[in-house]
């Protein structure tokens, strides 16, 4: 193991003490609880090394295909899904003796699904290592059990972040993710990260202009994101950005069409369906790059390797592909560009506008609504209008964050 870290002077105490506890401590459960862009998968990366050298095998899993496809990416360690997972355990008979299985995104794992993998890895006498942060978005069933297990088992926490460039900005995410939202809006607000508008609709444009702006700018549509907490503001951001991608003459060639879409070469898409036969997964973000309009089929260079796929025309007509300009802040979760801009128009979580923001590399921008007055019959007493980033700090004082039944039991 010291010679592993040696080897590796660019890390930081963070993802030294984390390699040295998961590698050395014999205890059957680990936990790793990573604030965003904390370099996680490095420090599993040499993990893997280590595991690899001594002979025991070792595993990851993630609840989507697209999340163990990007861990099985970056730390090299072979991934599958959950649900894939658990159901070659009963096909097959469960993992290998002594098995080391990573649970990538653990914050986002269900209570029951964790504890069946708790068990498959007890039979074989393995060991498994939660690697996620409970300050991100939370699971979509029951859970709340990474956050219970990370505050009773001895937790290493990373917290230095090597993914966005500014200093400040970084210190506005840590205020941020540990819930002084005053603080770290106020630095936000300072330097110009935070842009009100009077309705949803002006919040859009506004955000549609920004990004359009970066995109000229970096010459990459690719690298400039653009985020929204609803589906309805995320439709309205794809439409508007291609028709201002369009209206420069960015879209190219013949095109190929779809139930209520066209697609030409320059377009950006998103996958959502997971078709391994055809290299796609539900979630993948993705350029086109040419149209056969004969065929009506596309050729997508995908972001996350690089490499191009071959989408035939029944993916498209089957709607399982739609424009990838905006996306929701779940699928934004485990991506990365160089600017973000983040769009909200009603209310939110603390855990999505922490995503949110920390999706950028060089910047990241968020766009509000101001809220409307206040629509009562009262006229004799004068009422504050608040300001929006005042609504907006009211309303992130709340989390999303699940509560597990044995953090509800010890209550009582």
């Amino acid at each position: 193991m010291a010679k592993a870290l040696a080897d590796c002077d660019e890390l930081t105490e963070g993802q030294r003490r984390l390699v040295a506890q998961f590698a050395t401590s014999g205890n059957r459960v680990e936990i790793g609880v990573g604030a965003a862009g904390t370099g996680k998968s490095t420090a599993l990366s040499i993990i893997r090394q280590l595991a690899e050298s001594s002979g025991a095998p070792i595993y990851g899993t993630a609840v989507a295909a697209k999340a163990a496809t990007g861990f099985e990416t970056t730390t090299g360690i072979p991934s599958t899904t959950l649900t894939r997972l658990l159901g070659e355990a009963r096909d097959q008979g469960g993992p290998p003796e002594g098995v080391i299985l990573v649970v990538d995104e653990a914050g986002m794992v269900g209570t029951r699904q964790l504890a069946q993998v708790s068990d498959l890895v007890h039979q074989a006498n393995g060991k498994m290592i939660l690697i996620g942060d409970h300050h991100q978005l939370a699971e979509l069933e029951a859970g709340g059990l990474f956050r219970a297990l990370a505050a009773r088992l001895p937790a290493v926490d990373l917290t230095e972040n090597v993914r966005q460039q500014e200093p400040w900005e970084r210190a506005a995410l840590g205020e941020l993710r540990q819930g002084s939202v005053t603080r770290a809006l106020a630095m936000y607000k300072q330097r110009g990260r935070i842009n009100m508008a009077t309705s949803p609709i002006e919040a859009i444009r506004g955000a549609v202009a920004h990004w359009h702006k970066d995109v000229a700018r970096l010459g990459d549509v690719s690298q400039v994101l653009l985020m929204a907490h609803q589906n309805r503001t995320v439709q309205a951001l794809n439409k508007l950005a291609r028709e201002a991608l369009a209206d420069t003459g960015s879209l190219l060639g013949p095109a190929a069409t779809a139930p209520g879409r066209e697609y030409r070469a320059g377009d950006r898409v998103v996958c959502l369906k997971n078709r391994p036969r055809l290299g796609v997964l539900n979630g993948d973000l993705a350029t086109i790059t040419t149209v056969d309009p004969d065929r009506q089929t596309l050729t997508i260079r995908l972001d996350r390797d690089q490499e191009v796929r071959n989408l035939p025309s029944w993916y498209l007509a089957d709607g399982h592909l739609d424009y990838g300009y905006a996306i929701t802040g779940h699928k934004a979760q485990g991506t990365t560009a160089r600017i973000a801009h983040a769009v909200t128009t009603g209310s939110t979580v603390r855990e999505w506008v922490y995503v949110a923001m920390s999706r950028g590399t060089d910047a990241n921008v968020l766009h509000l609504v101001q809220p409307a007055d206040l629509d009562d019959e009262c006229t004799h007493l004068p009422h504050a209008r608040p300001s929006g980033v005042q609504a907006l700090t009211a309303e992130l004082g709340r989390r999303g964050a699940q509560t597990a039944a044995i953090e509800t039991l010890n209550s009582f």
